[in-house]
């Protein structure tokens, strides 16, 4: 007992107050070992003491669906896989996400002894991920219902990439013949263009391009968020 006390307060040293959840589980399943972080539940803290399993804490009983992963995962790293997995978990401040990453540990004799679980701090990214989700669909939305025709091209291959209803009426074409398609698939049959000029000018916020067909192109320009231009909103109507 003297002994699992000591290995206790060694673990609490090394491991309490880090940002990074670690959890130390038995083959069995029993949580052996839990540091204290600013999300840990009051329920962690008594791990030492409770016989339970790692999905039925406070941290995962809002949702059988994160219990059911995080079980899942447990017995795959019991099978000497590696697994990491997005779970969104119960704290003193609500719900978060974090990145679990489950490490079998294993004997001399390559036995699976115990399982060492990581937990980082995901939640800003996931959040973030999820309004640029939504911001693309009402994107999306935008151009499929706008009565202007909507093209959208890549800067860095110059190929179109979206085309609305109202883009397929007003130049004859759908978007299957249309995608991938570069600047100068847009110019009528024997006018000659710099198809180069084209490309730096849709390179460039917030420009018009009159074409030889009077047809209006206001480009504007999209940022990507590691601050790269890596699409073209063209809103194309008549002059």
């Amino acid at each position: 007992m003297r002994e699992e006390e000591k290995t206790q307060q060694t673990l609490a040293t090394l491991f309490n107050d880090l940002n990074t959840i670690i959890v130390i589980i038995h083959a069995n399943g029993r949580v052996t070992h839990a540091n204290t972080t600013p999300v840990t539940n009051p329920d962690a803290y008594q791990a030492t003491s409770l016989n339970k399993k790692r999905w039925e804490y406070q941290a995962f009983s809002h949702d059988p669906t994160m219990q059911a992963r995080i079980k899942t995962d447990i017995e795959s790293a019991l099978q000497s896989e590696h697994t990491q997995s997005d779970i969104l978990i119960d704290t003193p401040g609500g719900l978060l996400w974090m990145q679990i990453n489950i490490h079998p540990i294993l004997d001399s004799q390559g036995l699976i002894t115990q399982l060492l679980v990581e937990g980082n701090d995901i939640d800003q990214r996931k959040k973030m991920a999820a309004l640029l989700l939504y911001a693309e669909q009402r994107r999306k939305l935008f151009r499929e219902q706008t009565p202007m025709p909507v093209i959208e091209w890549r800067t860095d291959t110059f190929q179109l990439s979206g085309w609305n209803a109202a883009s397929e009426a007003l130049f004859g074409y759908s978007f299957a013949e249309a995608k991938g398609k570069g600047p100068d698939f847009l110019i009528p049959s024997g006018i000659t263009v710099e198809s180069e000029i084209i490309r730096q000018t849709l390179s460039q916020s917030h420009n018009k391009i009159i074409s030889r067909n009077h047809c209006k192109k206001p480009s504007y320009t999209l940022i990507s968020t590691m601050n790269r231009t890596y699409q073209i909103t063209t809103y194309a109507h008549d002059g």
